[in-house]
Order: structure tokens, then sequence, then C-alpha cells
């Protein structure tokens, strides 16, 4: 079983996987942290940092758009600031590209840079595979993020729990209907993915099909005019 932390009146998501069938074995704690830009409110992002700081993850992971971007002048001091937040946390952060973060070839050359890995990338902590993928520019997924998914997970076949992680929610009208007709699930169930979470809406939402957990993480800054939960306002 994998339990979700489902505190949307708060923009994190903290998720906590209990242990596997081996002892010791993904006894650990990690937190999802939503967008800080997009008509950004001022202050937020740093309180919520701060709650993820004292809920002392093994790991945390940004799911898109930390900075304003979209200006190739500017972008430079903007990760600047956040990559001085970010320093001050005792474990280490990952980060999912959103379209505020790359937005041309350019700022896709530059994310490694800000971040200290590619933009599509996979690990494993313990027994749990994580594979963040990059739908930055595109609603979908490029075939190359689709390549790059299955031979992740082909890679770590073992692992349990796999979680998947990228910016758009593309999946939204597929998986509110039930349907699992689209090649990211169908991968996923093809190689026993439990989760996929996704940003960009500034709204939480979790939805399930075909035995696969789909959550959209809410604002963790980001303009939440909308609702906090997709289908509020």
């Amino acid at each position: 079983m994998f339990t979700l932390s489902r505190r949307h009146l708060f923009p994190v998501l903290a998720a906590a996987a209990v242990p596997a069938a081996a002892a010791g074995t993904n006894d650990y704690s990690f937190a999802l942290i939503g967008d800080r830009t997009g008509a950004a409110r001022p202050q937020i992002y740093s309180r919520v940092f701060r709650e993820v700081l004292l809920a002392d993850p093994a790991f945390a992971v940004t799911i898109g758009d930390a900075i304003e971007g979209v200006n190739d002048a500017q972008a430079p001091a903007q990760w600047a600031e956040m990559q001085a937040l970010w320093k001050t946390a005792p474990f280490p952060i990952r980060h999912t590209p959103g379209n505020h973060d790359i937005w041309n070839d350019a700022s896709a050359a530059s994310f490694p840079q800000h971040t200290g890995h590619p933009p599509q990338h996979s690990w494993v902590h313990q027994n749990t595979l994580f594979v963040i993928l990059d739908n930055s520019r595109t609603e979908g997924l490029a075939a190359s993020q689709l390549a790059f998914l299955e031979k992740s997970l082909q890679t770590n076949a073992g692992c349990s729990p796999k979680m998947v992680i990228l910016h758009k929610p593309f999946w939204i009208p597929q998986v509110a209907v039930g349907s699992g007709d689209f090649a990211l699930h169908q991968i996923a169930k093809k190689h026993g993915v439990t989760h996929i979470f996704s940003g960009h809406g500034h709204q939480f939402v979790h939805l399930e099909t075909g035995g696969i957990h789909y959550t959209e993480i809410g604002s963790s800054g980001g303009n939440i005019d909308r609702g906090l939960l997709r289908g509020e306002g």
C-alpha cells in the first residue's frame, strides 16, 4: 500500500511509502512541491518550503514552474534566487521541468546547470523507482520521453513501487472517464507503475484507473483563483 496525505489546504503533497516485503525496504517519506509561478503569490512558496523542512523528508521533488521564466535575460537571476533557498535543505531536491522553466532550446540546455540533473532522469531510492519526464514544451509526451520511460522501467524492473512525475497533466480528460487509451498509461500498466504525479493546473485532483493513481499537485504559490480543488471554480 502507498499512502498519500491529501492536505489540499496546504500546497504540499507529502507522500510516505510503507515498508515492502523485505524488512527496512521503502521505509521513508518524500515531499512533492507544487508550482511556484504563474501569477505567483508572494511569500507562499517560502512558507511551503519551511513546512517541507519541518517534515524532514528523505528528499523532495518540485513539480515544475519553479521560476517565472520565459525570459532569457531574467532567468539566471531567478534560478539563483531559488538555488539559494533550496541549498538550505539538508536533503536532496529533484526538479521536474515546467513550461516556465523550459520554453526554448537555450533554457532546455541550461536546465541541468540550474538543477544538477537533465530535464528527464530516473533514480532509485531504497527499492522505489522514480522517473521524471519532460513535457515542458508539449502537451503530451514526445516519443523520446516515452522511450526513456520504457527503458527506465525495463532497467529497474525489480523495483516496487514505481512512480512517474511530469509537469503537465494531459492525462486528466482520459483518466477522468476511466480510459487508459493513451501511451503513458499503457506503458505504466505494462511495467507496474503505481503512481503518476503532475502539476501545472494549480489545483488538486486524485483519480485512479487500471490500478494506477493519478494525482495533480496543488499550487505552492502559483495563482489559485480557480480554487484549490479541480472543478471548484
